[in-house]
């Protein structure tokens, strides 16, 4: 089926490339014409405007991972997650998970409504001083269950354990820190048993920041990043304070790790591609059920609605949204399905209920 669909799409694709720092293992696609339609500013103008007139006139310096950003919203759009991605990757990884699809359907594949995530953490320690205790990674783990619940994933610990290193406690996204960090923790002793079973590697950092040294919350990989393999690159990056209990104030309860996993998953942001066409199917998100949305979230408003000629207010509580964590509480019917499907297509290797 790989070989017909090749076929089919090239003068589209080329092999193992990496575009802006994502890493599609079979091929992506080079033409730069996406088949996105670009947000139609004038839907959500006046709204939106008025929302960030106000939120842009505090003047309160927010002060993260030694970064001070202008005010809380400036942290939210630049800090929140590393993960951004262009209308030109999302055409790739839809037209790859189109074509795994179809071999997944061809195979006969099992397909997934869940299933038990192992997860093996491993912390970054810039002294001899542990940052986390046992008691806050099964805290993180009891979040994770309470906020996938309803979604038919479960996650358990398998392992914990440490290096104590600066530069990795501080690891610079998309650079040598982060791989040498994940290649140091993945060839370590103690996670040798848990490298082929479809577990997910939770790396902790005091200071994670971009590849320019700001700060950042966390980062994840996509299902489509190592296509089903055993890369030692694929997990998730999370900042420590952020676990619960941590000294992140407002996203401290645990929901970075819940964000970054949903990403992780196979999830994009609920404001991707802001207004859209409307149509959270073909664009945005590309699930139906979460309305459209323009921008992310900042703090905990009683509603929003960013796209006023669009239906629906903005999925302010989902977890895919930027809110303060005690502010999210929501994965759609649509999300979950999502899951499933890349889960199936990709994560191939979790153990299913």
């Amino acid at each position: 089926m790989r070989d017909v669909l090749v076929s089919i799409f090239r003068n589209r694709i080329v092999a193992t490339v990496s575009v802006a720092g994502l890493l599609f293992s079979s091929f992506v696609v080079v033409d730069a014409t996406p088949r996105l339609v670009n947000r139609d500013t004038s839907q959500s103008a006046v709204s939106e405007d008025v929302e960030m007139d106000l939120m842009d006139a505090d003047v309160t310096p927010y002060e993260f991972g030694g970064t001070t950003y202008k005010n809380e919203r400036d942290f939210v759009k630049h800090a929140r997650c590393g993960v951004d991605i262009t209308a030109e990757q999302i055409e790739a990884i839809e037209l790859l998970i189109e074509i795994e699809q179809a071999e997944a359907g061809k195979a006969g594949k099992l397909a997934f409504t869940g299933g038990k995530i192992p997860v093996f953490f491993h912390e970054s320690r810039p002294t001899s001083t542990a940052t986390v205790t046992s008691t806050r990674l099964a805290n993180q783990i009891s979040h994770l269950n309470t906020t996938f619940s309803g979604t038919g994933y479960t996650f358990y610990q398998v392992g914990w354990n440490y290096i104590t290193s600066s530069t990795y406690a501080n690891a610079r996204q998309g650079t040598s820190d982060e791989t040498n960090m994940k290649s140091a923790f993945y060839n370590h002793s103690s996670a040798a048993n848990y490298r082929h079973n479809g577990a997910l590697h939770f790396y902790l950092c005091t200071n994670p920041r971009r590849s320019d040294g700001a700060g950042l919350l966390g980062w994840a990989t996509f299902p489509t990043s190592y296509s089903g393999s055993s890369d030692y690159r694929d997990g998730v990056v999370i900042q420590t304070g952020s676990l619960p209990g941590g000294s992140t104030t407002n996203y401290n309860q645990g929901d970075t790790a819940t964000h970054e996993i949903g990403h992780w998953m196979g999830l994009y942001h609920t404001f991707q591609d802001g207004c859209g066409t409307g149509n959270n199917t073909t664009s945005g998100d590309r699930v139906s059920d979460t309305p459209a949305q323009a921008s992310p979230t900042s703090g905990c408003p009683s509603s929003r609605n960013s796209c006023t000629s669009i239906s629906g207010n903005d999925p302010i509580h989902n977890f895919m949204d930027y809110s303060y964590d005690s502010c999210l509480y929501q994965f759609t019917t649509g999300q979950d399905s999502r899951m499933d499907s890349l889960c199936t297509s990709y994560r191939t290797r979790i153990p299913t209920n």
